[in-house]
């Protein structure tokens, strides 16, 4: 829906039409509230032994370093330097390749992983998970783990169930 507006451009002189391109601002849209994970409910996910190895590292990892979903999903072991504590993503969203530290814990996490892991060589990607259906697994888990906090799992008009995604705004500063 367009609203025609008049604007003044010069004294006594109006535009009726909206200057501005078709598209040019991005559309408006009513925002839901996003979940998140309070320090108890991500150490009894990370906890959980009824929840799988390669699924409570890959928590660990989205919550800690902020990373997109396809992105942990296309993570090699190559891009991954456990003997300093760096990765580096050549290949993301936005185009711009960078490199940073790990959070110490997570590459203790990585290393221990990367020696139980059946798929370590430097082209196999960090995390085999299947990343199609992550938001589900993710609440199954937290319900596995025994986190039942209603607000993640609230689907409403003013709220939306936890995502993997919600994950990334843990590693905000």
């Amino acid at each position: 829906m367009h609203r025609i507006f008049a604007m003044a451009v010069h004294p006594a002189r109006l535009v009726v039409a909206n200057p501005l391109p078709r598209g040019f601002l991005p559309p408006v849209r009513a925002s839901k509230a996003f979940s998140y994970l309070f320090p108890d409910e991500d150490a009894k996910l990370l906890a959980a032994v009824d929840v799988p190895l390669e699924h409570r590292v890959l928590w660990t990892f989205l919550a800690r370093e902020g990373m997109r979903r396809g992105e942990a999903q296309n993570l090699t072991w190559a891009s991954v330097d456990l003997v300093r504590g760096a990765e580096s993503l050549d290949e993301n969203k936005t185009d711009e390749p960078r490199a940073r530290a790990l959070d110490p814990g997570v590459a203790r996490a990585l290393t221990a992983w990367k020696s139980r892991s059946t798929s370590s060589a430097p082209d196999d990607r960090v995390f085999p998970v299947d990343m199609r259906r992550l938001a589900d697994e993710l609440r199954a888990h937290l319900k596995r783990a025994g986190v039942d906090r209603a607000a993640l799992f609230e689907r409403s008009a003013t709220r939306q169930p936890i995502r993997a995604h919600d994950l990334r705004a843990s590693a905000v500063p």
